[in-house]
């Protein structure tokens, strides 16, 4: 009985070093499959690369700006690439992201920047004022009206950003409108594109924590930085996932020492009875 104990022990303890010592995740590639050709409307991330800041644009006061101005190496910036007249996307685009935003305790302007480029060359600064002050009142936090930059301008330099970013949309004469994608772009505070968040809403926790990771913890509380260990983001549900591969094998290790510690115990248990039952036989 003993000596089966024993292997039911080693057996046991195999096993959970097994599951402890497995990849976290199984590997995957970031190439598109192959197939037809990329649709016009879509996005191709560019996680890692970097915008080209130098390019020319007119903000929502009328001033002659370059992007490089809103990365200062200081602050993450959230990119909505839309139009100001666009009928419903952009707005539930944009009201998603300020609803979103108005949760967070990131303070606007010193933690966080958002900007919000149009596609469409003919926009001018005085609609971009308009379409920013109904963000602000969504948005609705104290410095939000100078954290928030709408930005318009020529063809050839939008083109340049949003082939930057991976963002493609195309315009559809029939309706008079841009069909594009609905998508924020997270970039970090020097301009390199951290994460893609899509649809028209945001999780809060979602986007609090891909704000604090593209700034490499430089923003946020200690907890952000310490929930991020546990969490990853999951690209299929488009939000932070408890890595909970990473839990169970903390989990496994902790079973290890103790079955370790059992089976060391067993062990010596077994060798003083049997030291006793061959003092006793002689």
């Amino acid at each position: 009985m003993n000596l089966v104990l024993r292997h039911v022990l080693l057996v046991l303890l195999a096993s959970v070093i097994l599951l402890a010592t497995a990849p976290a995740f199984a590997e995957f590639s970031t190439e598109p499959p192959p197939g037809p050709a990329t649709p016009l409307v879509t996005v191709v991330e560019k996680l890692g690369q970097t915008i080209p800041l130098d390019l020319p644009f007119v903000d929502d006061a009328g001033k002659s700006v370059k992007l490089g101005d809103y990365f200062t190496g200081k602050r993450p910036v959230i990119l909505q690439l839309g139009y100001y007249g666009c009928p419903m996307l952009c707005t539930l685009v944009s009201e998603g992201m300020a609803n979103s935003l108005r949760q967070l305790t990131l303070k606007p302007g010193d933690e966080v920047e958002v900007l919000y480029i149009s596609i469409d060359p003919r926009e001018k600064p005085a609609l971009a004022a308009e379409k920013k002050a109904s963000i602000v009142r969504v948005w609705n936090q104290p410095g939000a009206d100078k954290a928030l930059h709408l930005l318009t301008g020529t063809e050839k330099d939008i083109r340049r950003l949003t082939e930057a970013v991976g963002f493609q949309y195309q315009w559809v004469e029939s309706a008079q409108q841009f069909a594009h994608p609905a998508v924020l772009a997270v970039l970090s505070p020097e301009g390199k594109l951290t994460r893609y968040l899509y649809g028209v809403t945001y999780d809060p926790t979602t986007l609090r924590l891909s704000l604090v990771e593209s700034a490499d913890g430089k923003v946020g509380s200690s907890t952000d930085r310490f929930i991020l260990t546990c969490f990853q983001y999951d690209g299929k549900q488009g939000k932070y996932a408890v890595m909970a591969t990473r839990l169970l094998q903390a989990a496994s290790l902790v079973t290890v020492a103790t079955l370790s510690t059992v089976i060391f115990m067993f062990f010596r248990w077994e060798r003083r009875r049997q030291h006793k039952l061959n003092a006793q036989a002689t």
